[in-house]
């Protein structure tokens, strides 16, 4: 047993060399990160990192520009100061020369996508986007209506709502407004006892994903399951009940949830099962050792794709073929959109394929 640890402590320390030269090599012919390229002018505005504090702040104006250093306006209280380029990151706001008028506050700048908080006076736009939600999940049997006296004595009935937000579109496009059925989960009394598994990538498994695709030149794209929870291939093991105010009930009626929906705290485990049931199974990945959220696929002894899962969000490396198999078998069972943009972001990561084929 002894010689066999020896082993295969040997091969994974040989394994990890090589992956770590190859990635040193692969980077030493890239170009210098942007942060150190960037170009700014005075009348620019970029966030600077104050060690003080250890954060970014701003955005800030830029005042003058010597060199590598900028001075920007950091402030009435502490005026002017003196950073290097590496300190800084670009702010979108116009360029206060181009737009002759003060820069937009942070807030009110658009983002990718906008929550939109209760008493919001922009809520009445969502009736259309309610109806579709619902209407889905009525589609899928989400759920069925049941006399009080079926639920039993004190049954389990716990608040439900829409959580609105607006995404917004990117290269002009309009933004969508979206609208998705949550239930408060919080609220159910047996929460405590509910066991939870293991159903999240760790970080490590991300960058090693976006490292192999790297050197083996595996596109990169993410999928995005429509309403993940509810496709799962399982019906709530225990009874849930809600009165939601958007259907009209009978005084003696409730609504029983038939499937697993987003706000129930054990929702991820049923789709975390389906999930990997149809990676394992009609996909033909395997899961790693060290991370069974990190799955791979090989032909032989090539390695044809790799799939990291966070709950229902997932990032692929694979090449076209595998890329194109795994996106046909998964809309045949599922409904299922493949995002293969040279820009995606993962789990707050930003993933830029570059002209090279390569992720950065």
């Amino acid at each position: 047993m002894t010689e066999k640890y020896r082993a295969a402590s040997a091969a994974r320390a040989d394994y990890e060399k090589i992956v770590t030269t190859e990635i040193i090599r692969l980077a030493a012919r890239k170009p210098a990160p942007a942060v150190t390229n960037a170009q700014y002018k005075p009348g620019d505005y970029a966030y600077a990192y104050q060690e003080r504090l250890q954060k970014y702040t701003g955005p800030h104006l830029i005042a003058s520009m010597h060199g590598k250093s900028a001075r920007l306006h950091v402030g009435e209280r502490s005026g002017p100061g003196e950073f290097n380029i590496s300190q800084l990151k670009h702010s979108h706001l116009p360029n206060a020369h181009d737009s002759g008028r003060e820069p937009i506050p942070y807030k009110q700048r658009i983002i990718q996508t906008e929550v939109i908080e209760p008493g919001d006076p922009r809520t009445f736009l969502f009736d259309e986007a309610k109806r579709n939600e619902l209407n889905r999940l009525l589609e899928r049997s989400t759920f069925k209506i049941v006399l009080r006296e079926e639920a039993g004595n004190n049954p389990d009935i716990i608040p439900c709502r829409y959580v609105l937000a607006i995404k917004h579109g990117q290269n002009n496009e309009p933004p969508k407004l979206k609208a998705r059925f949550v239930l408060g989960g919080h609220k159910y009394k047996g929460r405590n006892k509910i066991v939870h598994d293991t159903c999240t990538v760790r970080p490590e498994s991300v960058w090693l994903l976006i490292a192999l695709s790297t050197i083996l030149g595996l596109d990169i794209a993410t999928a995005d399951w429509h309403q993940g929870y509810v496709q799962s291939k399982s019906t709530l093991m225990r009874k849930v009940f809600i009165k939601p105010n958007e259907m009209v009930l009978g005084p003696n009626e409730l609504v029983q949830v038939i499937l697993p929906i987003y706000g129930l705290a054990d929702a991820r485990e049923y789709w975390a099962e389906t999930l990997n049931n149809h990676l394992r199974d009609h996909c033909r990945f395997q899961q790693t050792i060290t991370d069974l959220s990190l799955r791979f696929r090989s032909i032989g002894s090539k390695l044809v794709a790799l799939a990291a899962s966070y709950v229902d969000d997932v990032l692929l490396a694979a090449t076209p073929q595998a890329l194109t198999e795994f996106d046909t078998i998964s809309r045949k069972r599922f409904g299922v959109s493949i995002n293969t943009s040279n820009n995606l972001s993962y789990l707050g990561l930003k993933v830029q394929t570059l002209d090279d084929g390569q992720g950065a």
